[in-house]
């Protein structure tokens, strides 16, 4: 009796055990599976075979292609749907992926699925965001007119502040970090750090000194604002006074 009972608390415990078992395999079973494209769209509606038929028919062309899964891939031929779908990669999203992956198997077999081809709602549009960062990090971050509108992206900052650099276009022409002109000696200098290591190399904007009718040195700024008494004034160097 006494070991009947141990069998029966212990049941429970088995049967969460046996059935994590089991989702871990069917888990790691249908990740490899969503590898291959032809098993994505196997239980998928017309829309997405609509898009399968579309790139599979950019491999054979050099464009213009129908649309952006097209696009890769007719640049790339070892692309696949899940490259995009399956966001960074990482477990949060894996998971994340799959459990899109049961919610599509379940809106086929309730036949609600959405038939229209062109669709105005992404579902987990992080998961799309996070893959096109992972794969174009130097595209986000390319500096220049041309390329404004993936610098303005959130995740172009969030690239940057941690710690991602800038990158030149490949046409940008051979520029200093730093162009300053000096107005002293009129001449623009070239800076390849900025601010320069050393305080000697930063350019000081001089102010111009002459002499004034006082016989002494003074600024142009303190003759303009009345530096001389009239008093003291000896007039030009050599003048006789009265």
């Amino acid at each position: 009796m006494d070991r009947r009972r141990r069998w029966l608390r212990l049941a429970p415990l088995a049967g969460l055990a046996l059935v994590s078992v089991l989702a871990l395999a069917a888990g790691l079973t249908v990740s490899q599976l969503e590898e291959r494209d032809s098993f994505c769209i196997s239980c998928h509606t017309a829309p997405e075979q609509t898009y399968y038929d579309r790139a599979r028919a950019a491999l054979t062309v050099s464009g213009p292609f129908a649309d952006l899964s097209s696009a890769h891939y007719g640049m790339e031929t070892t692309f696949r749907c899940i490259d995009c779908h399956r966001g960074n990669g990482e477990l949060v999203h894996r998971i994340a992926t799959l459990g899109l992956g049961a919610r599509d198997t379940a809106i086929w077999l309730s036949g609600q699925a959405d038939e229209s081809i062109e669709k105005t709602e992404l579902v987990a549009p992080g998961l799309l965001t996070s893959a096109c960062t992972g794969c174009h990090t130097e595209a986000l971050l390319e500096v220049g007119f041309n390329n404004h509108f993936h610098n303005k992206l959130p995740e172009a900052y969030a690239l940057w502040s941690g710690g991602q650099p800038l990158q030149r276009p490949p046409d940008a022409p051979d520029l200093p970090e730093a162009y300053v002109f000096e107005t002293g000696t009129n001449r623009w200098r070239k800076f390849d750090r900025w601010p320069p290591d050393s305080a000697s190399a930063t350019p000081r904007v001089t102010e111009p000194r002459h002499e004034v009718d006082c016989g002494r040195t003074a600024s142009a700024a303190s003759a303009a604002s009345g530096g001389c008494i009239a008093g003291e004034s000896r007039g030009p160097p050599g003048a006789r006074q009265a």
